[in-house]
């Protein structure tokens, strides 16, 4: 998904479209907040195909981090109530971390 969520991004930057290319960038760290904060993300068995998929999505955010910093705090939210709604939907929700806290986390890697 991080991969062909950068070549889109790559596509609308190149393209002069750096609105979508923002939405699409906070979509996706949006979507990887939520679907790391899955109960079977913190299933101990899967620790190493975690702390693999967390170091890519690391390099991930680290790119984009300028277009997650240049969105105003009310789109984030409808972006963030967009991908946390189908979550809920899936009856795959739970939010152990609040971003912030887990993208400092992230950053980190």
């Amino acid at each position: 998904m991080l991969d062909s969520n950068d070549a889109l991004i790559g596509q609308f930057l190149s393209r002069g479209r750096e609105d979508k290319a923002t939405f699409y960038a906070v979509f996706m760290i949006f979507e990887s907040y939520y679907n790391m904060n899955k109960p079977e993300w913190i299933n101990q068995e899967n620790k190493e195909y975690r702390s693999n998929t967390e170091k890519r999505f690391s390099s991930y955010f680290k790119k984009y981090k300028s277009l997650w910093n240049s969105v105003p705090q009310n789109d984030k939210m409808q972006i963030s109530n967009m991908v946390r709604s189908r979550n809920v939907q899936e009856g795959m929700y739970m939010e152990a971390i609040t971003i912030n806290d887990w993208l400092d986390y992230i950053e980190k890697l």
